[in-house]
């Protein structure tokens, strides 16, 4: 469950974007709470540029002003503004991906991506903290009748590694379903935001917090477990990586990518404005929504 005294992430562009509501809270929070808290990158697009290593920026035809990143089948990564070694234990990023039911179809479906850590000591690779999205059997065929697959999104256990069994980024999702583990299926195509939230313990462990919200803001995923890495140890974000996997997906698209630290110091007037956005946030929240956006092809 994501913790209201750390959201500074939420992606948010403009209100037809990301629920207006948590806009609100998150200006509300962030200047009821702390005066601290900084977003240390934020890639909307926008600009028609990126630091993404593959992509092609394109825009969206039902609103020319909102861009997004779509790439294909060989996957793309981004050091997120660069490696850094010195934000601590309390983090977050987050990342909009839209995903579609019908890409399942065929069963032949699947992608993983990852926010990977690195210490204090700049090693690069500490740790991967994965999401699982994947076609998975609901009834098997059986007397001439086709196979039927629904598309569903996981955190594997193991949560830190990539697929097994040949590499098939749905093996995990398929497990899920079998296992009757923590699953969410994907009924509607939208865009959905997924977070990753790193928060110290009293143990001076890391407690990693996966998270995965429908396009009205609603938790629809939530997964924590400990990091390899120690709270004295965590020094902060690496890559975030959509890993290719040629066999599994053609493309795919992505919006709204950002990081930020609560620990980092913020200017006063930067909080005014946070408060601010926050107090018509949580006013226009009553009625805006993100709007659904059903009409990219995957």
């Amino acid at each position: 469950m994501r913790k209201l005294s750390s959201l500074t992430v939420p992606t948010m562009r403009h209100l037809s974007v990301t629920s207006a509501w948590r806009i609100g809270v998150l200006g509300i929070l962030v200047m009821a709470s702390t005066a601290h808290g900084a977003v240390l990158y934020d890639e909307d697009f926008e600009d028609g540029s990126t630091d993404w290593s593959s992509g092609t920026i394109i825009s969206d035809p039902s609103d020319p002003n909102n861009n997004y990143l779509n790439f294909g089948s060989g996957g793309s990564y981004s050091w997120l503004g660069g490696q850094r070694n010195d934000i601590g234990p309390t983090w977050m990023s987050s990342v909009d991906v839209f995903l579609d039911p019908a890409s399942a179809a065929n069963g032949n479906y699947g992608f993983e991506f990852t926010q990977a850590i690195t210490d204090v000591d700049d090693n690069p690779y500490r740790q991967d903290n994965l999401f699982h999205v994947g076609a998975y059997q609901i009834r098997p065929a059986s007397q001439g009748s086709p196979a039927s697959y629904a598309l569903g999104v996981t955190v594997p256990n193991p949560h830190h590694s990539t697929s097994s069994e040949g590499n098939d980024p749905s093996y995990y999702v398929q497990q899920a379903y079998n296992n009757d583990d923590p699953l969410f299926t994907v009924t509607a195509a939208n865009w959905y935001t997924f977070s990753w939230e790193f928060s110290p313990t009293q143990n001076d462990e890391v407690l990693v917090d996966w998270s995965m919200y429908d396009a009205d803001g609603n938790e629809v995923l939530d997964y924590e477990s400990t990091s390899v890495l120690s709270a004295a140890e965590m020094g902060g974000n690496s890559y975030m990586w959509f890993i290719g996997a040629s066999s599994y997906y053609d493309s795919l698209s992505i919006d709204n990518v950002r990081l930020t630290s609560p620990d980092a110091a913020v200017p006063e007037p930067a909080t005014m404005s946070l408060l601010g956005l926050g107090l018509l946030g949580a006013l226009g929240g009553l009625t805006a929504r993100r709007r659904e956006k059903t009409h990219i092809a995957q």
